[in-house]
């Protein structure tokens, strides 16, 4: 599920950032993520909590944004720990 998110987050980005500023900040992630899980059929609405945990582990600076690289540095990350996980999985069965 959450890969179907990093994959339309990655498609819509540029739509999001209202302010043109380059990034994301709180209210423009939060926006985007609730545009995004309507695009995926059974996505269940993402509360406020989940939006600043995901900021808080985009934001490699701290600066309370998300560039597009950190973005980008994130959805590598983590897509190459969900391949992990799916490999680790796919050896149990």
């Amino acid at each position: 599920m959450l890969s179907a998110i990093v994959f339309a987050f990655r498609l819509e980005s540029p739509f999001f950032d209202k302010d043109n500023s380059g990034k994301l900040d709180n209210t423009e992630l939060d926006a985007a993520l609730a545009m995004v899980t309507t695009k995926i059929p059974g996505c269940p609405t993402l509360p406020a909590s989940v939006s600043k945990s995901i900021m808080a582990k985009i934001d490699i600076n701290k600066d309370g944004s998300c560039t597009k690289e950190e973005f980008h540095e994130f959805t590598k990350q983590y897509l190459h720990q969900a391949k992990k996980q799916e490999s680790v999985e796919e050896q149990k069965a």
